[in-house]
């Protein structure tokens, strides 16, 4: 007999979140914005477009406060982000919602340990400068 959590019923009301999110260091808001952007992106595009409106009145926050996460998501290197435009019968082009492109984790991932050994390196350089002056400082 089959238990029912096993039936694709329950599976097409879930979706997975990587959990390498938790590591990051997102507020409870932007984490909550990711998510939501993660429930409306394409399996195989990533992509998604959802209004600033839509994602608010989905997560309980207003237009501009979307904005704000949206902002510090793009900052972190979690989300691209691109501009839009439709064009209506009448021929008038207008402004459409952004189109979002959630980058896979791991490469979120590898980018920020790049990052961080970068700022290694620059910190351990600094320390020899430091050093040779100090140096170079008693000798005179």
């Amino acid at each position: 007999m089959k238990q029912k959590w096993l039936t694709g019923e329950v599976f097409n009301a879930v979706f997975p979140l990587p959990n390498e999110v938790f590591q990051l260091g997102l507020k409870a808001s932007d984490l909550l914005v990711y998510i939501y952007l993660q429930y409306r992106k394409g399996a195989r595009s990533g992509q998604c477009w959802p209004s600033y409106a839509t994602i608010g009145k989905a997560v309980g926050m207003s237009r501009k406060t979307v904005q704000k996460h949206i902002g510090a998501l793009v900052d972190k290197g979690l989300v691209q982000t691109e501009e839009t435009t439709i064009r209506r019968k009448n021929g008038f082009v207008y402004n459409g919602s952004l189109l979002y492109t959630l980058k896979p984790i791991q490469q979120v991932m590898r980018e920020r340990e790049k990052e961080f050994l970068t700022e290694l390196k620059l910190a351990e350089a600094q320390r020899k400068w430091a050093q040779r002056q100090g140096a170079a400082v008693v000798k005179a």
